[in-house]
């Protein structure tokens, strides 16, 4: 690892995987533990004039305090200050084992004696050189025992994702690889959005079933969540599949509420220690908009209907008494079905499912003790158990990856807006997360209204 970029505790984690790990001299070093942040609108809502309505199902279902709270209510920092233990306590262990130290050692480094040069990071034991890219380059020349004048022949990552992402389209076994990574949404996907689309996911799931060279499936999940009705759409899709060949699940960074929902229609679930899991809870939200248009904007209005809830879901005006209580019975109503999706699927009993769920989300670690998952390990451990599954010898299937990689196209479009981006003067993830960050909160707000939304609890950043 070297390069003149801030360094933070999560690309050491990434590069303490390698024999060694080099910095560029002067460059940042972020050793200084974890923390973990959430935005909070109630405020920005109050100003504009905005009235949300909530209606709930787990008193852990935490996904809809941004829009009512100005800071974590109890139940979720706790929570996620378990999320916090589990994260620190593997990015101590996996690096005190990298290093040939004690946990102990690294510990105190984060906590006591905490730094932010690579300086002090070589003098803790953690960097093994301070090396600019030539000096790096010749270091590895002389591992790999090359001329100090003969190039270096090197390639991108790009080219590197290309290759394994291709298909052994002569093999007679393989296994699919379904992804479903971003919120669970209704109708198509969209890779802009960062949503998963029912209809997409199912077209996806009925490829590698109706494929008879597939064998086995790992469906791999990196999802918040996101609608209720789109979630259970994509379990029945898992369930078909499961029922003519294996489909293990690989559960990612996350695989929370309605993405652990289409993962319970799987034979095995797997999980990494950190991932964050569970969140059994539903919740639906409504805004009313009415206030904000009238007083912001002058804008009123008026409304003709043929019953009195008629336009309970119009958005210009908060929900009655008795129009909270049928959105209520809705929400109920689906969290007890989740409750019994899961409880049949993993074998546990309804009531002891409901004293885990209520919308608490939990780590990979501490969902497997729990009973929500059945072993702990990333891709290459789930495609391990689908090939054992299916009858397959190692290293004797290939692999099939749907829906299908992005084309030359989409990767350009991407490109064009890292450029603009660069050219306002913001890193390109910067960038991105600026334009998108208004954008998304009113988008989910029109996404989620008046549905039932399985989805995670607040939107967490680790650092």
């Amino acid at each position: 690892s070297s390069g003149e970029a801030f360094m933070t505790e999560r690309d050491y984690f990434l590069a303490s995987a390698a024999d060694e790990i080099y910095a560029a001299p002067g460059s940042f070093f972020e050793f200084n533990g974890l923390y973990a942040q959430a935005f909070y609108y109630k405020s920005l809502l109050d100003k504009l004039g905005v009235e949300p309505t909530i209606v709930r199902a787990g008193s852990f279902k935490s996904a809809v305090e941004p829009f009512t709270r100005t800071d974590m209510s109890d139940e979720s920092r706790f929570q996620i200050q378990a999320l916090l233990r589990t994260h620190d306590s593997v990015l101590t262990s996996t690096i005190a084992k990298s290093r040939d130290t004690t946990e102990a050692y690294v510990a105190n480094l984060m906590r006591n004696e905490a730094f932010i040069t690579v300086e002090d990071g070589y003098s803790a034991g953690l960097l093994d050189a301070l090396l600019f890219d030539e000096a790096v380059k010749d270091s590895i020349k002389e591992h790999i025992g090359a001329s100090s004048q003969q190039d270096l022949r090197t390639f991108r990552l790009r080219d590197y994702v290309s290759t394994t992402s291709s298909v052994a389209t002569n093999r007679d076994d393989i296994i699919g690889i379904v992804y479903a990574v971003g919120t669970l949404v209704s109708g198509e996907s969209s890779s802009t959005g960062g949503t998963v689309g029912s209809n997409t996911f199912k077209r996806a799931m009925k490829q590698v079933r109706e494929d008879n060279r597939v064998k086995a499936v790992v469906l791999r999940i990196n999802s918040p969540g996101g609608s209720a009705v789109a979630a259970d759409a994509m379990w029945q899709e898992v369930d078909k599949t499961q029922q003519v060949k294996p489909v293990i699940v690989s559960m990612s960074d996350l695989a929370a509420s309605g993405g652990y929902w289409i993962a319970t229609a799987g034979d095995t679930i797997v999980a990494n220690s950190t991932t964050i899991t569970g969140s059994i809870g539903v919740f639906g939200m409504h805004f009313s908009i009415g206030d904000m248009l009238e007083s912001k904007l002058g804008i009123t209005s008026d409304v003709v209907t043929t019953s009195d809830y008629a336009d309970m879901f119009s958005g210009l005006r908060p929900l009655r008494p008795a129009e909270q209580m049928m959105l209520g019975q809705v929400i109920d109503s689906t969290y007890t079905d989740f409750l019994d999706l899961v409880a049949g699927s993993r074998g546990l009993d309804v009531r002891a499912v409901h004293n885990i769920a209520q919308g608490r989300v939990w780590t990979g670690a501490d969902a497997k003790d729990i009973g929500l998952v059945d072993t702990l390990g990333g891709m290459d451990v789930a495609i391990g158990i689908a090939a054992r599954k299916a009858g397959l010898s190692e290293d004797g299937y290939g692999i099939l990856r749907v829906p299908r990689p992005k084309s030359l196209l989409e990767e350009l479009e991407e490109t064009l807006i890292a450029r603009v981006s660069h050219a306002l003067g913001w890193p390109a993830e910067a960038g991105l997360q600026k334009v998108r960050q208004y954008a998304d909160l009113v988008e989910d707000a029109v996404r989620m209204q008046g549905i039932p939304q399985a989805r995670m609890p607040l939107d967490v950043t680790i650092q």
